[in-house]
């Protein structure tokens, strides 16, 4: 094939092609165009407008196609692009040097590639798309051969590690346990979510959710897989510090409530211990401080809690109970905490939590003790007061006591218990004779030391279950618990008796002090209130002063019923 500059005699055989293209045009499916040297469209097929247009600008890709055809003289292929009245299209453009009658011609063929430039383009934005998205994301997303070894990984790598140390090991070593039977990295089975434990670079775990899906081939053979990671190990972090946040929060609400409560709540150190054994999934007591002791409000119920107990009074004064954070022993393989309640910097109670010997405190826990023992040291306080002030309001202030309501009260209670026992018991009134002389002749002060003595000693002389009371002035009642009119005998010359070593001699030079005694037994039948029976008492008392100093009286019977 010649150049252009040759002329049209040197091209014989362009009027064969010349031939076929004025028979080819019609039949072509795509655009079809004759042009002459010229630029006059000799021949075009019914698609030939768009690049009638696009030849219409001398400008255009397609006109410099055409003029490098005939230019060089030989076929030409070119890609271009046309902005045709329905827009942007794509064609594959085939320029074809022919001889026409009178001079030379180019004979154009068209093939709209459009769609494919279109599926091409949005390809290749795709793979873009999902090479920014892997970049941007904190997912790991990776490829594995049949062998099980790392073919493609996220840009940004996983777990500490780059993505080049990554790429083309196996994927089954970073696995917390490289030996397990099957490795989801290589799974043949669609996995939707699993959660698994990777090894970090840092030699940490980390806690990861996958999804994986098997790679076939068009047979169905497997080679390999793919799919996504997530590292959950922040998130699961954060979710338990949500969830120890409401613990703590729950707990020290409750707690609060309790104390707040304090008044409704008999047992609030047992309570407060039954609410943290709760929370903390364990074993709880709560003990105050009383004199150097520690105590419960109930039975311990563990014998090595009771031995631990008597160990920590032992230590109260010791630098090991000194330390402000909570104290970690082993008790025969179970770990207990020892958290001391602390009030203006004084040991004032101590919490003791056991756990199982599988189950160990972490910082969380010691965190919440040592807070949960910082606010029962307030509790515990509140006891005491509240102790102390109902001993005020229940107990004569010299003595020590119960006062005259306390006792009336006691007293109403247990003859109520008799009418469903049927037990007998007695009341007994007692009164210093001639107490009144000797605070006259000598001082208050020495009538408060006699009536301390008689109350010392009556105490000491008491049994369980009787209630033993100073109702003012000089006078004292006793309730002696299933005992029978015999027995208050008894138990009235005894007293008597005792009194005789109570003297105020030592110092005034008097007689030893000596007291007059009313008895009057109380049984389990109706027909008397609570005041005929105190009523009863006071005359035999009156009956034992008219027979002199150190005498007793024995009442009638008075058939109990309140």
């Amino acid at each position: 094939m010649r150049s252009a500059v040759t002329g049209a005699e040197d091209l014989p055989k362009m009027d064969v092609w010349a031939g076929l293209a004025h028979a080819s045009l019609d039949r072509f499916p795509g655009p079809a165009l004759l042009i002459a040297s010229d630029g006059r469209q000799v021949e075009a097929n019914v698609h030939a407008d768009v690049l009638s247009d696009a030849l219409a600008d001398r400008q255009s890709s397609l006109a410099a196609l055409v003029e490098r055809c005939k230019t060089s003289g030989a076929p030409t292929l070119q890609k271009l692009t046309i902005n045709s009245k329905s827009g942007t299209r794509q064609f594959d453009i085939q320029a074809l040097p022919v001889t026409l009658p009178d001079q030379l011609g180019v004979l154009l063929f068209g093939r709209e590639v459009t769609l494919e430039h279109n599926l091409t383009n949005a390809l290749v934005e795709s793979r873009q798309m999902f090479k920014d998205l892997l970049t941007c994301s904190a997912d790991f997303a990776w490829e594995t051969d049949a062998q099980g070894i790392f073919r493609y990984v996220s840009p940004r790598g996983a777990f500490g590690y780059p993505a080049h140390e990554l790429t083309g090991r196996p994927a089954r070593s970073y696995l917390s346990e490289p030996d397990a039977t099957r490795s989801p990295f290589s799974t043949q089975s669609r996995i939707e979510s699993t959660t698994i434990t990777i090894r970090r670079n840092d030699g940490g775990r980390a806690t990861v959710h996958l999804a994986a899906t098997p790679i076939l081939n068009q047979k169905g053979d497997w080679l390999g897989a793919r799919g996504i990671c997530r590292d959950m190990t922040m998130s699961q972090y954060q979710d338990t510090a949500y969830i120890r946040l409401q613990a703590r929060h729950q707990l020290i609400t409750d707690l609060t409530a309790l104390t707040r409560d304090l008044a409704e709540n008999e047992r609030i150190l047992s309570t407060s211990a039954a609410v943290i054994a709760s929370a903390m999934a364990a074993n709880c007591w709560l003990l105050r401080r009383e004199d150097n002791h520690l105590v419960a409000d109930g039975d311990i119920g563990n014998s090595q809690i009771e031995s631990l107990i008597e160990s920590l009074t032992r230590d109260l004064g010791n630098d090991r109970l000194r330390r402000q954070s909570p104290i970690i022993e082993d008790l025969d393989g179970q770990p207990v905490v020892i958290a001391m309640t602390r009030l203006h910097g004084q040991i004032n109670g101590a919490l003791i939590v056991l756990r199982a010997p599988e189950h160990t405190f972490d910082d969380h826990d010691l965190t919440l003790l040592d807070e949960a023992a910082e606010l029962l040291s307030l509790t515990i306080a509140q006891v005491e007061n509240q102790t102390v002030i109902e001993r005020l309001t229940t107990l004569d202030s010299l003595t020590g006591l119960l006062n005259q309501r306390s006792f009336l009260d006691f007293v109403a209670t247990r003859i109520t218990h008799q009418r469903r026992t049927g037990a007998l018991s007695s009341l007994l009134l007692l009164e210093i004779d001639h107490f009144e002389t000797l605070q006259d002749r000598h001082s208050p002060l020495t009538g408060d030391s006699v009536l301390r003595q008689i109350g010392d000693m009556l105490q000491q002389r008491s049994r369980a279950g009787d209630a033993i009371a100073r109702l003012g002035g000089c006078r004292f009642a006793l309730w002696l618990e299933d005992t029978a009119t015999e027995g208050a005998v008894h138990k009235a010359r005894h007293i008597i008796r005792s009194c005789e070593d109570i003297t105020a001699g030592r110092v005034t030079g008097l007689s030893p002090v000596s007291v007059s005694v009313g008895i009057v037994g109380a049984e389990p039948r109706p027909g008397t209130s609570l005041n005929g029976l105190m009523e009863a008492a006071e005359a035999a008392l009156r009956h034992a002063t008219r027979k002199g100093p150190g005498n007793f009286a024995l009442g009638a019977v008075i058939p109990a019923d309140y």
